[in-house]
């Protein structure tokens, strides 16, 4: 009480400095409880993120790049948790697009539990396209340190290789059957197949004996009898060799399908 007119003083605690990482309730000046106890209550300030993710492609020009990818949330909480997938929610990308489109419920995410304080960590997981190899296949962690983004490269998978032989019948040209020239420059194209899209192979190089010939822009090589093109690193799928047909000449094939997978030439 004040000594000269009796009136009451009233004291008021009031917390100055928070921890950082933490707020204080009621604007750090709290409560008084039932027992006449001053509370200053403080809560762990949970934070927020929103990731953001980038996809490019490394595909060779004669192949069409999926439609779309499609990625996962992950999170586990504290340094030894254990990841579970975070909702059911997927964030899509659509070709030629490079940012994923993030749904409403990766966004404003909390960085730690307000409870425990544990921080949680995020990890972005795309679901890989049929043939493709995804260079983080693990997922990308999403940290402070990053900004919270992720950037992921997809490369198409690739075969050991594709060898194209021609053999002539040399007898039947000596017999006068397929006209004088008896070993010309055959000439074939190659296509990759997707469907019903056939896809000029253009500008790979091929191994011809000693030399290397690399196809046209319109995926056109040659050979003579006898000769052979081995195409290494091309991409896993179908492919079709064209002949295209010589005046005096009899092709027992006008053209042979191939498929090429990853372990196989």
């Amino acid at each position: 009480y004040d000594l000269t007119d009796g009136h009451a003083y009233v004291y008021t605690v009031k917390e100055s400095a928070v921890p950082e990482g933490y707020i204080a309730d009621d604007e750090g000046v709290g409560v008084v409880d039932e027992n006449g106890v001053h509370v200053i209550t403080n809560r762990i300030a949970a934070g927020e993120m929103t990731p953001s993710i980038t996809k490019t492609w490394n595909v060779p020009a004669y192949v069409t790049v999926p439609a779309t990818a499609t990625f996962e949330l992950w999170r586990k909480l504290g340094a030894n948790g254990t990841y579970e997938r975070f909702g059911t929610d997927n964030a899509p990308l659509t070709y030629p697009e490079t940012t994923v489109v993030i749904p409403e419920s990766w966004k404003n995410l909390p960085i730690n539990d307000t409870v425990t304080g544990e921080r949680y960590t995020y990890k972005v997981v795309e679901k890989a396209p049929e043939n493709y190899t995804v260079s983080l296949a693990e997922g990308v962690e999403l940290t402070a340190e990053k900004q919270y983004q992720a950037a992921f490269r997809n490369s198409i998978d690739l075969s050991k290789g594709l060898t194209v032989s021609k053999t002539v019948d040399y007898k039947a040209a000596l017999a006068g059957e397929t006209g004088t020239t008896l070993n010309p420059d055959f000439t074939f194209t190659l296509y990759y197949v997707e469907g019903e899209k056939l896809t000029p192979v253009a500008g790979v190089t091929g191994t011809k004996g000693q030399k290397s010939i690399t196809t046209t822009d319109t995926g056109i090589f040659t050979l003579k009898g006898g000769e052979s093109v081995t195409f290494d690193q091309l991409a896993v799928g179908m492919y079709r060799i064209v002949e295209t047909g010589l005046p005096g000449w009899a092709a027992k094939d006008s053209f042979i399908d191939v498929t090429l997978t990853k372990d196989d030439a």
